[in-house]
Parts: C-alpha cells; sequence; structure tokens
C-alpha cells in the first residue's frame, strides 16, 4: 500500500495518523525529491509500515473491533443484576473507595483472597493488590478510574497480573449502586474486556459470578448491620 493509498483510506483517523502523513506529503513535494518514481518507491517503503501500524492501533469501527490491514481488537462486556434489601446510600457506603477491599477481605477472603492498598486513599488513582486464596504468587492489581458518589458509580481497571497476565489488553470492572426503591438496591457488576481476536479462547475465561457473590454478601451484611449511609 502507498502512503497516497494510506492518506485515502484514513480520512478519519485521529489526528496522529494526519500528522503523519502531512509530514510524508511534504517531503514528497519537497523540491530535492521532484517527482521521481524511485524516491517515491523508497519513500513509501520507509512510512507505509508506519502508518499502517498507526491505522491500526487507533482507528475503532462500529463493531467494537480495532480493524486496518488485518489487524483487530476484539471486545465485549457481561454484566449482572443483584437485588439486595437495602438503601442504596447504604450500599454504596459499603462499596466505594477503600471500603469494598476490606468487607471482601473481612467477608470473602476465602474466595476473593486478600486486598492490600498499594497507593492512594480510596479515590480515583488508587492502587491496590488482591492476593488469589489458594495459589502460590498468584495475584493482580488495580486502579480506580472512576468513583462517582452522586451517581454511584465505581470502576476499575486491571492493570498487573491476573487476566492481564493470561493475555487481556484490557480488563474493566463497573460498578453501579441503582436505588430501586427505599428499602432496595439493585447492584450491576460489569466486566469489560477486550483482547486480540486470535485469541478467541479468552473470552470463555471471563466471568461475573465472583461480583455476583460479592453483590450478594454484601447487601446481605449492610442489611443486617443496618451500615451507616452516611459514612462517605
Amino acid at each position: 500500500m502507498s502512503s497516497c493509498q494510506l492518506l485515502d483510506c484514513c480520512e478519519q483517523a485521529p489526528e496522529i495518523i494526519f500528522s503523519c502523513s502531512r509530514l510524508v506529503l511534504a517531503i514528497r513535494k519537497s523540491h530535492w525529491l521532484l517527482e521521481t518514481s524511485d524516491v517515491h518507491h523508497k519513500l513509501d517503503s520507509i512510512y507505509s509500515p508506519i502508518l499502517e501500524r498507526t491505522a491500526c492501533d487507533l482507528r475503532e469501527n462500529k463493531q467494537g473491533k480495532f480493524e486496518e490491514n488485518g489487524c483487530s481488537n476484539m471486545k465485549d462486556e457481561l454484566s449482572e443484576e443483584t437485588l439486595v434489601q437495602a438503601p442504596a446510600n447504604a450500599v454504596w457506603s459499603a462499596y466505594r473507595g477503600l471500603e469494598l477491599g476490606r468487607l471482601a477481605d473481612k467477608l470473602l477472603g476465602h474466595v476473593v483472597g486478600k486486598v492490600e492498598v498499594i497507593e492512594g486513599d480510596g479515590g480515583v488513582g488508587t492502587i491496590v493488590k488482591l492476593t488469589f486464596p489458594g495459589t502460590s504468587g498468584g495475584y493482580m492489581k488495580e486502579i480506580f478510574r472512576i468513583m462517582d458518589d452522586e451517581k454511584r458509580v465505581k470502576e476499575t481497571e486491571m492493570i498487573e497480573g491476573g487476566y492481564i497476565d493470561l493475555g487481556f489488553d484490557v480488563y474493566r470492572i463497573r460498578l453501579e449502586i441503582i436505588e430501586k426503591d427505599a428499602e432496595s438496591t439493585i447492584i450491576r457488576s460489569t466486566v469489560k474486556y477486550e483482547f486480540d481476536d486470535t485469541k478467541t479462547e479468552l473470552a470463555s475465561l471471563v466471568t461475573v459470578k465472583p461480583l455476583q457473590t460479592m453483590a450478594e454478601e454484601i447487601g446481605k451484611h449492610v442489611s443486617e448491620k443496618k451500615y451507616d449511609a452516611n459514612n462517605l
């Protein structure tokens, strides 16, 4: 594929592609290169791989894949809703910040493992480490990406170990606390993930079951303990 062809197919690509394209055109039009096919061929051989790779990495189509010249990245999500008999504010108090890790450690340590704070105070940017139970060295680290008290939404992203070591490019968990009525709440647990489409077997590894179990146990705990909804 020549640089001119790449420019045609990447008209809607991000600014990085546009900048690279302008550079190629500027060089090709410069007076010292003239209009010789030999020079154009050499220029294309240098810049085409760069532009192809950039287009591959940065363009996203409507089907949720990153595609260009055979390169693609699959993305999908799984979601589960759990109804608990507790007020939404109280449930959010148990889920927000570092409290979820503390409760998971206390109530489900034998299932989810040990939770440690590596960095931060529970706000966006906080990093925690989860060491899996019954394993030798198995762990994952995640960073808090969203902590919205108004919408009661918490989102984390795995940055090391766990699913990342298995070959996933992106693995995020989104937790939404939705008020149903004054005394009941829906906990929506969603896993969002991406991986290279040559690794289709990875899809079978994704599950929301641990998040569902956690929602059930924490909902029960909040209901029984009359959790302090003002403890924000």
